[in-house]
């Protein structure tokens, strides 16, 4: 049995990719999945049954056309970075709506000061990491934020979007 399951793996690759063929959504939307339906009969043999996406606020500023998985076009890294976060909601939506009796959450940890690293592009990455050193928030106390939230019951488990502590609202097609 396994209790809780947390997907944190995630980056911004430097791309101008389809959907299909991008590093980005492969990493930021798919792994989780894959991971998270492999594991999902394990989980649902716990008493604890929790599932941790960290996310991002990136996906609540992206507007979407019905084209966007018709065509060929090719995205910037950033758009993709925004759909895959956007993917990952909509995609812990889903469970959350399957009723599976486990718990769902989707955590926007804000910005951190982390080691972050633009594949190719080290200049770029030290500008971000320095940015990223001025203006993110101490690993260690956003951890124990999100600790706090997993570990309190919550009145209404169908919001599963939080900004570290509290309870906020995804794009409209999460709903």
């Amino acid at each position: 049995k396994i209790d809780l399951i947390i997907n944190n793996a995630g980056s911004l690759i430097y791309e101008n990719e389809a959907i299909n063929n991008s590093k980005t959504i492969k990493l930021n939307y798919l792994s989780h999945i894959y991971l998270t339906e492999k594991l999902l009969r394990k989980i649902k043999k716990s008493n604890e049954r929790k599932i941790i996406f960290i996310s991002s606020h990136v996906h609540k500023n992206i507007y979407l056309n019905d084209n966007i998985f018709k065509n060929k076009k090719t995205y910037s890294s950033w758009k993709l970075y925004k759909l895959s976060k956007l993917f990952l909601n909509t995609y812990a939506a889903y469970l959350n709506n399957k009723n599976l009796k486990i718990n769902i959450y989707s955590i926007n940890p804000g910005r951190l000061s982390s080691d972050f690293k633009l594949e190719n592009y080290i200049f770029l990455s030290y500008l971000i990491k320095f940015y990223l050193y001025i203006f993110g928030s101490n690993l260690k106390k956003v951890s124990t934020k999100i600790l706090k939230l997993i570990l309190n019951n919550r009145n209404n488990k169908k919001k599963i979007y939080f900004d570290i502590d509290r309870e906020t609202y995804p794009h409209h097609i999460c709903n």
